[in-house]
């Protein structure tokens, strides 16, 4: 019974860890520089003037969540 519950332990801590990277957006500027992340933004975000987000790497993945940036900005691939 104890090694059940052993590996049943081992079996769901498995799956509470992410298998892939996930950055938080919070603030503009921002450059997303690692190449294979994901990159969430927290909440609705403004910045008035200037590039609001540089992607400075291959494989990235900004996830909006329905979210908005907003100002007069650029974003730059």
């Amino acid at each position: 019974m104890k090694k059940a519950v052993a590996a049943a332990s081992v079996i769901l801590c498995l799956f509470a860890i992410p298998l892939w990277a996930v950055s938080y957006v919070s603030s503009l500027p921002q450059t997303l520089s690692t190449s294979g992340e994901t990159y969430q933004l927290n909440g609705d975000l403004t910045l008035n003037t200037g590039t609001a987000i540089t992607v400075g790497a291959s494989n990235v993945t900004l996830d909006c969540q329905g979210r908005t940036i907003a100002g007069g900005v650029r974003i730059c691939l």
